[in-house]
């Protein structure tokens, strides 16, 4: 009985700890909105939890979905990401990790990248070498990959520690984090940094 209420008392202890922590976050998040302006909405299903924040220029998206399903050994039930969009439209242009530095070769990264685009697009230069060496860059026309970059979305690629993946198409602009949740207003600022740098004017 008494190692019985030891761990009740640890459990509600842990519980305690994890609300206070959620509640602290949650008020951080409004205050970050009510800076900013955002219009924020926080997602608490059964399968889906997370935030959304609307901005009359872009919206983004952080979300956790479970499948329902029990996972099976060393796997898990549960997926997320954190995704941000604007409309804003164009030739398409591919910015992402670098993939050349592990081993793969152009003729192999080309027909994968071809896949996820459906188009052709070739590697695109970037005059930054830091840049270069952290991201790779591709287009269907060499211009709009160029003009795609500034100075301010240079300076937020290389400030985070996140390496999302750009799409721009005819649909407008994707920035994503797959397996990845952002939940503090830091993470959260840098990554609207970057898609915010993305609408500046070419």
């Amino acid at each position: 009985l008494i190692v019985l209420a030891i761990l009740i008392v640890i459990g509600g202890g842990v519980f305690l700890f994890f609300q206070r922590r959620k509640s602290e976050l949650d008020k951080r998040l409004d205050q970050a909105a009510r800076e900013h302006g955002w219009k924020l909405e926080r997602i608490r299903e059964p399968l889906e939890w997370g935030i959304r924040i609307h901005h009359p220029e872009w919206q983004l998206e952080a979300i956790s979905r479970s499948s329902g399903q029990e996972p099976g050994p060393g796997s898990s039930n549960v997926s997320s990401h954190t995704r941000w969009q604007a409309n804003k439209p164009g030739s398409t242009v591919m910015l992402g990790p670098r993939l050349s530095g592990r081993g793969l070769d152009e003729h192999i990264i080309r027909p994968f990248i071809q896949v996820l685009a459906g188009e052709d697009l070739a590697e695109v230069p970037i005059r930054n070498p830091d840049l270069q060496a952290k991201y790779m860059l591709r287009a269907a026309e060499a211009s709009s990959g160029e003009a795609l970059l500034n100075p301010f979305l240079e300076t937020a690629l290389l400030s985070s520690k996140k390496t999302p993946l750009i799409r721009r198409d005819s649909t407008g602009i994707t920035m994503e984090l797959k397996d990845e949740r952002l939940k503090t207003p830091e993470d959260l600022l840098m990554f609207i940094r970057i898609g915010e740098a993305l609408l500046t004017p070419e």
